[in-house]
């Protein structure tokens, strides 16, 4: 049982569900996205919706997986202080 590697994601708190972003991530690691879904969005239940939330996943030999929930890139933070639409300018 040793870790695979290190994998970083970037998903809304509290409104994670299967799509194609996570599961081309998930797929190949061959992670159940739906538990991985459900344990993110308890994790992230306090935090306000749709705020991108960074996740460092590690998965084991084993199937069997951990992840660190870390806060939004300081982009987002600026970008929400400055009250600019998302994107690029």
């Amino acid at each position: 049982m040793s870790f695979i590697g290190r994998f970083r994601l970037i998903v809304p708190a509290a409104t994670a569900k299967p799509s194609p972003k996570i599961g081309q991530a998930l797929g190949p690691l061959g992670i159940n996205m739906m538990s991985f879904c459900k344990e993110f969005n308890a994790r992230t239940a306090g935090v306000r919706p749709e705020v991108p939330i960074q996740v460092v996943l590690m998965p084991k030999t084993d199937r069997t997986y951990k992840f660190i929930v870390r806060s939004p890139q300081v982009s987002w933070f600026l970008l929400r202080v400055a009250r600019l639409p998302r994107g690029s300018a």
